[in-house]
């Protein structure tokens, strides 16, 4: 970018090389792009936002289960959830953007194989009396009382935040 000039004075002349207010000479053309780079990451780190190596121009975010993903041409956007491998909706293209981010962001933790009871470590404590408990025992996971809850998806969704606390008994030797 050449003959560009902020608001605060600063410009970039027909060389490249960076020119403060005053007129002092503050970077060579040689390092703009490196310091251009420096605080676009530290801005994508303040905001939480991952950024495509394969296309820089594609950010993505997470929220819960999904992740938004959005090109900085404003125009261009989607979701995946992430529970999901495969979504057809989108293009070939958009589709390796997702398995870029996946494979650098794992989606879920090895849920543990230690059968009992479990809990989710923070309704516990809020709601001691009142807390939904998980079982895990040879068949897979269960959720104690109700039956229509897919308890498998619930312990990922707590082991994932690092909440899911396995209850053991007291001098039973198996902590």
């Amino acid at each position: 970018m050449t003959g560009f000039k902020a608001s605060n004075g600063w410009h970039i002349d027909g060389d490249g090389d960076l020119w403060s207010s005053l007129g002092e000479l503050v970077l060579l053309d040689s390092h703009i792009a490196h310091v251009r780079r420096f605080f676009l990451e530290e801005r994508d780190h303040e905001l939480g936002r991952w950024r495509s190596k394969a296309d820089p121009s594609w950010t993505a975010v997470r929220d819960g289960e999904f992740v938004y993903f959005q090109n900085e041409d404003g125009k261009r956007s989607f979701s995946f959830n992430a529970d999901e491998t495969t979504d057809y909706r989108w293009s070939g293209d958009l589709i390796e953007i997702a398995r870029e981010y996946f494979a650098t962001h794992p989606q879920h933790k090895p849920l543990p194989e230690a059968k009992g009871l479990y809990v989710n470590a923070t309704y516990a404590r809020e709601f001691p009396h009142n807390t939904a408990v998980l079982t895990r025992d040879y068949e897979g996971w269960h959720h104690y009382g109700d039956p229509r809850t897919d308890a498998e998806r619930t312990a990922q969704q707590w082991h994932d935040a690092g909440e899911l606390v396995r209850l053991v008994p007291e001098g039973s030797g198996d902590e």
